[in-house]
């Protein structure tokens, strides 16, 4: 099922899902019709599910990735003017420093964890999906090849 937000452990179970799915799909040495045309549907379908996942956090990656920025850019210039107040000497990576620590310890935006650990969350589940896409399409390719040599074997035959 195609889901827009997962738990922790829903998304394990999620990734166990995609990892047996996949694992499951298996090309025979010498597959008929019926078996190859089994094969591509499964694909398709799990090609579908997967793509759905990719681009949500694909697109949950760049928002999170846009807030981020845009809250170091702010808390940048609000930390920086707070210590010129209080009357602090302070260099430009006392200030980087500053402005990681309250982000992490932060929720900004409504998020449900800080800025910094939701875009490693979807760097981690965004590259997973990105390598169950490709190995999607590298059984596609297989699958292609054995009914082009099918194909071609029927009208040699023929």
């Amino acid at each position: 099922m195609i889901q827009s937000t997962y738990t922790n452990k829903e998304w394990e179970d999620k990734e166990n899902e995609y990892l047996l799915k996949i694992n499951s799909i298996v090309i025979p040495l010498k597959p008929t019709p019926i078996e190859v045309m089994g094969i591509v549907s499964r694909l398709d379908n799990l090609h579908t599910e997967a793509s759905f996942d990719y681009s949500n956090f694909k697109r949950k990656l760049e928002l999170a990735n846009m807030d981020l920025r845009n809250a170091e850019i702010e808390y940048f210039s609000i930390i920086k003017h707070q210590q010129q107040n209080l009357g602090y000497k302070v260099t430009e990576n006392d200030i980087k420093g500053l402005v990681k620590s309250y982000i992490s310890n932060n929720i900004i935006n409504g998020y449900s964890s800080d800025l910094y650990t939701l875009v490693k969350y979807y760097i981690f589940r965004t590259t997973f999906m990105d390598q169950v896409l490709k190995s999607i399409l590298e059984k596609k390719q297989s699958i292609n090849i054995i009914k082009t040599m099918m194909e071609t074997y029927n009208n040699k035959k023929n």
